[in-house]
C-alpha cells in the first residue's frame, strides 16, 4: 500500500511538471529530453560503478552472505541475512542488494519494473522530483527545462529496470530467435 502511495506521488509529481509546460512547448523540448535522457544515463553509470566498487562493512556479515555456499531459500541463510541487515544501514542493505546479482546474474531479471524502481524513487528522484515541482511552480521556468528535468528523473528512476531487463534469461522472442541463429 505504502509502495502504491509514493509511486503515485512520483508520477503525479512528473505530470505536474509536464502540466506547466504544456502552453510552452516549443522545439527546444526535444534537445532537453534527449540531454535529460543521457544525464539520467550518466548519473546511473557513475552510481554503478561506485555501488559496485564501494566495500561493504567491514565485520558487518555481508561478505558470508554474498559469498555463501548453501540454497540461500534454507532457513539457515534467511536467518543469517536478517541477524546482517538487523545491523546495518539502509544505504548498506541498498549496496549489497544491488551487488549481490554478480554472483547470480539471473536473480536482477526475475524482478519487475516497479520492484527494480522502488530503491531510486523512493530514496533519490521522488524527493527530487517534489522538490523541483516546488521550484518549477514558484519560477515559471521555460518548458524545455521542465521537460528535460522531467525526462531525466524519470530515466535515472528506470536504471535498474533496465539493467534487470540486461539480466533476464528470456529478453524476448526476436532476441531468441537471434541468438539461436548467430544473427
Amino acid at each position: 500500500m505504502k509502495a502504491r502511495l509514493l509511486f503515485s506521488m512520483f508520477f503525479c509529481s512528473l505530470a505536474f511538471d509536464l502540466a506547466l509546460a504544456a502552453g510552452r512547448l516549443d522545439w527546444r523540448i526535444v534537445p532537453a529530453a534527449v540531454v535529460g535522457w543521457c544525464l539520467a544515463d550518466l548519473a546511473s553509470g557513475l552510481v554503478h560503478m561506485y555501488i559496485n566498487y564501494r566495500p561493504c562493512a567491514p565485520g558487518s556479515g555481508l561478505r558470508e552472505l554474498y559469498f555463501w555456499q548453501g540454497s540461500r531459500d534454507s532457513a539457515e541463510f534467511l536467518a543469517r541475512q536478517s541477524e546482517v541487515y538487523a545491523r546495518i544501514s539502509a544505504f548498506e542493505r541498498i549496496v549489497y542488494d544491488f551487488k549481490k546479482h554478480h554472483p547470480m546474474p539471473d536473480l536482477l531479471g526475475r524482478h519487475g519494473m516497479l520492484h527494480l524502481m522502488k530503491g531510486p524513487v523512493f530514496l533519490i528522484t521522488l524527493p527530487l522530483s517534489l522538490t523541483l515541482n516546488l521550484v518549477f511552480a514558484l519560477t515559471s521556468p521555460p518548458a524545455w527545462l521542465l521537460v528535460g528535468a522531467a525526462v531525466m528523473i524519470l530515466g535515472a528512476s528506470m536504471t535498474q529496470a533496465f539493467h534487470g531487463s540486461l539480466h533476464r534469461s528470456k529478453v524476448g522472442r526476436s532476441y531468441g530467435r537471434c541468438v539461436r541463429s548467430a544473427c
